[in-house]
């Protein structure tokens, strides 16, 4: 798949993955004097913009977003068509959607009062988008309609953000003149959504309630495993087990405040997401100041996973050629938000700094990519999801009102080639070329090779170079850009090797090498 270099203004870093209708990519903006900004930007894929049908929901999802601008929402930058290409591009978050959060610590290892903070900013978040009014003061009547763990987005800093307002509606939107298609997660749908009813911003307090549910009970309500139309029935008819059932120890406001955001009847419910959030903080009084503790809670368990997602950026900022895109951490695999898996890690060691390469690089950007494909959970018809845990991918179950389009074979249904496509090319360009030892004549070097979970053995050198050596795994189609870093000089009065980077024998040999700026990477 060829992906754009650029999209209007911005610069491709690589793709984050595919999602219905659209590819999202990670970009950077440049302006004068330096200034640099990463964004991520969704992009509607040529063979649904020919589609008028497609390209309206496109821009009805465009408009909401454009609209949307508070701290607890996702916010939108740009909206434009490049080279027949529509766009919109997003604020890049650093952080995890709240099902990572769960998966890595497990619902037993949740505190409750940090859980409580992100539901209580969640709601702040849905309140506003619910209360959006266009410029004339026309109350828009934004629902999300797919809120879940995995759409409720936490930040290394301790901030909560909705996001994935992809199948949302709003009034006078080309979604409200379709018919007979379920939108959303069915572990999180409201009954009235699950019947597919006309829907409000009480369907969103359901969600919500659904997930304080979770969290006081420790385990899912709709198990891993479960079947769609069976879940369906008793989300309908009201026969899903009670708080007071599986968990007869949790706080009674707690329960009370559960009940009623999950009430059968959207006449029951809270009226609004913020009447829901105030109760939430009158039970918790120092839930005021958890957000300190979120981020704490966060920087203790994903303190690596953000160091390691620094460096991937770093390195593609670098090298923008390496893999030529379509070989970085998403290379495989992200035909749907509920399709999208980890990479391998052999697969992550083809991406190479002056540094051994992180060991878990592909999760890391795998969670931007996850939380930012806004929209990226739209698919064709309603797609079976076993329930499983947030987070595992298998529980990203969306629909979208759209024609009925069969969607595509899995994975697994598919043939995998026996062969790869395997393409190195060298920096400086004249260097020799080894792989398992046998030297290969002339770079690049582009051939097609036997796939295998092996790891072959790549040695690069030159004459004023320092020797390369890594192994990659070809399992998939590869590009390589291995640079080789210059010899130390030797200096003559002495005949011993310069101190790296030691500007005075730089400017003796004539030669500057490049250094990193340790305040500023990016430059």
């Amino acid at each position: 798949m060829t992906h754009p270099q650029t999209l209007g203004s911005y610069r491709v870093i690589c793709p984050l993955g595919e999602g219905g209708m659209a590819r999202v990519y990670l970009c950077n903006s440049r302006g004068i004097g330096g200034f640099r900004k990463l964004l991520v930007v969704k992009a509607l894929r040529s063979d649904f913009a020919s589609d008028a049908e497609f390209l309206e929901m496109f821009l009805d999802e465009a408009r909401i977003a454009g609209r949307l601008n508070h701290p607890n929402v996702v916010q939108t930058n740009e909206v434009g068509v490049a080279d027949g290409t529509h766009f919109i591009a997003m604020e890049y978050l650093e952080g995890q959607p709240l099902s990572a959060l769960i998966k890595r610590v497990s619902r037993k290892g949740m505190p409750i009062h940090l859980h409580l903070r992100i539901l209580a900013d969640a709601l702040l978040g849905l309140h506003y988008a619910h209360e959006l009014a266009d410029f004339d003061g026309t109350k828009l009547s934004v629902v999300h309609r797919d809120v879940s763990p995995q759409n409720i987005f936490v930040t290394y800093d301790g901030a909560t953000k909705v996001v994935d307002f992809g199948i949302a509606k709003a009034a006078g939107s080309a979604a409200l003149t379709r018919e007979g298609v379920l939108k959303g997660k069915v572990a999180y749908m409201a009954p009235e959504q699950a019947a597919m009813e006309s829907v409000d911003r009480r369907a969103d307090i359901f969600a919500v309630g659904v997930m304080l549910w979770e969290a006081l009970a420790k385990r899912r309500l709709v198990p891993n495993g479960s079947d769609d139309l069976a879940a369906l029935n008793r989300r309908i008819s009201g026969k899903e087990p009670t708080l007071q059932e599986v968990a007869p120890f949790a706080p009674p406001e707690l329960v009370e405040i559960c009940q009623k955001a999950m009430a059968r009847s959207p006449a029951d419910r809270y009226a609004t997401a913020q009447e829901m959030r105030e109760d939430i903080e009158s039970y918790a009084m120092d839930v005021s100041r958890a957000g300190d503790d979120v981020a704490k809670f966060m920087t203790e368990h994903f303190a690596k996973d953000r160091a390691d997602l620094r460096a991937l950026i770093d390195a593609q900022l670098q090298h923008p050629s390496v893999g030529k895109m379509d070989d970085l951490a998403v290379k495989s695999g992200f035909k749907r938000a509920s399709e999208i898996s980890d990479l391998s890690e052999a697969s992550a060691r083809s991406i190479k700094r002056d540094t051994k390469p992180p060991k878990r690089l592909g999760t890391n950007l795998l969670m931007i990519g996850t939380a930012l494909i806004l929209g990226g959970g739209i698919a064709f018809g309603l797609i079976r999801s076993k329930g499983a845990e947030p987070g595992a991918g298998a529980s990203a179950t969306s629909a979208a009102d759209v024609k009925a389009v069969p969607p595509p074979a899995s994975a697994s249904a598919q043939a995998v080639p026996a062969d790869v496509r395997v393409a190195i090319s060298t920096n400086p360009p004249n260097a020799e070329l080894s792989i398992d030892g046998e030297r290969v004549s002339g770079t690049p070097f582009v051939k097609s090779m036997p796939r295998s979970s092996q790891p072959h053995r790549i040695e690069v050198s030159a004459g004023g170079f320092t020797k390369e050596e890594r192994n990659v795994v070809f399992d998939h189609d590869t590009d390589l850009l291995i640079s080789l870093a210059a010899s130390p000089k030797v200096s003559p009065q002495h005949g011993k090797p310069a101190p790296a980077g030691d500007p005075a024998a730089a400017a003796k040999s004539g030669k500057g090498l490049r250094t990193i700026d340790d305040k500023d990477p990016y430059k």
